[in-house]
């Protein structure tokens, strides 16, 4: 899976590199362009649009994610 993603602002931030499905919760893998790998937890409040048409996600990303 190779969604673009955006951040909340419609600004480009990388793409989803995997997504971990865990019994508690599926993590995201997202590569910046900056090519650093941060994991978001995958729920609405960081996950708020999937276009499957334009093939992005947004996201909002925790202050704690940097």
């Amino acid at each position: 899976m190779r969604l673009k993603v955006i951040d909340s602002n419609g600004a480009g931030y990388g793409k989803i590199v995997e997504i971990y499905k865990f019994g508690a919760g599926n993590i995201l893998e997202i590569e910046g362009f900056d090519r650093k790998t941060c994991y978001l937890e995958f729920r609405r409040a960081n996950v708020p649009a999937i276009d499957f048409v334009s093939e992005t996600i947004t996201i909002n990303i925790p202050e704690t994610v940097s």
